[in-house]
């Protein structure tokens, strides 16, 4: 968790007798937080703000971990890379509603995209992870590149299928029939080997297959072969 405080002046405190000699400057209703001081300004506060928003909203959320790994190292600083982003979603009008969980992550690409040197299939593959990561995602949106399942519906069968697979990837679900695993786990089709990335900053383009297991409230994710996944017929 990344948390920015903003200082408050609180009755009888030593800080709020003294603000006159710091040039501070507060609310006048609970609960008396700062407005600006001599060495900060409102609008430097009101910025500091707009950032405090974006940290909560996608990283203490941990909704998308993975593409800021990647991203914030298009930025000198991680503070450069929220305070941009934090300009360009006050630009875009967005701190003016709610969003869903999926409009976040296609913010979160639009404005990745406005960086120089940002490579847009890699950034959906990202993102695509963190949205599995996070959850058994049942329809992608239109804007990212979707698996066509039909070539390989037998395969995947075959894989939940194999004994060798179960004890390997999900033993705590042998009970599990086939269909029934396919619904707590999910096979997603990837062009770069993202998972690469996460563990050793490798950035690969290369098809593959990653693997989502959904139990008790985890996720485990694993690279799994083309092979495993390919119809034997």
């Amino acid at each position: 968790m990344l948390q920015l405080g903003f200082l408050k002046l609180l009755k009888g405190s030593a800080l709020r007798m003294n603000s006159d000699n710091y040039g501070i400057e507060y609310k006048d209703k609970a609960p008396y937080e700062v407005l600006y001081t001599e060495h900060i300004s409102f609008d430097e506060l009101m910025r500091l703000k707009d950032v405090e928003h974006l940290l909560d909203i996608y990283y203490n959320s941990s909704l998308a971990l993975n593409t800021f790994k990647y991203a914030i190292t298009m930025f000198d600083t991680a503070f450069d890379f929220f305070d941009r982003f934090a300009r360009f979603w006050n630009s875009e009008g967005l701190h003016r509603a709610s969003h869903s969980r999926q409009t976040l992550y296609e913010i979160l690409f639009r404005y990745i995209m406005t960086i120089n040197g940002a490579e847009q299939g890699f950034v959906k593959d990202l993102i695509k992870l963190d949205m599995f990561m996070a959850e058994n995602v049942k329809n992608l949106p239109s804007w990212l590149d979707a698996t066509d399942y039909k070539p390989i519906m037998n395969g995947i069968h075959n894989f939940f299928a194999n004994e060798e697979n179960a004890k390997k990837y999900f033993p705590k679900l042998l009970e599990l029939t086939p269909k029934q695993l396919s619904r707590v786990c999910h096979i997603e089709r990837f062009s770069y080997r993202v998972l690469d990335f996460i563990t050793s900053d490798k950035k690969e383009f290369k098809e593959n297959y990653c693997l989502f297991v959904y139990d008790d409230g985890h996720t485990q994710t694993y690279n799994i072969d083309l092979a495993e996944v390919q119809d034997d017929n």
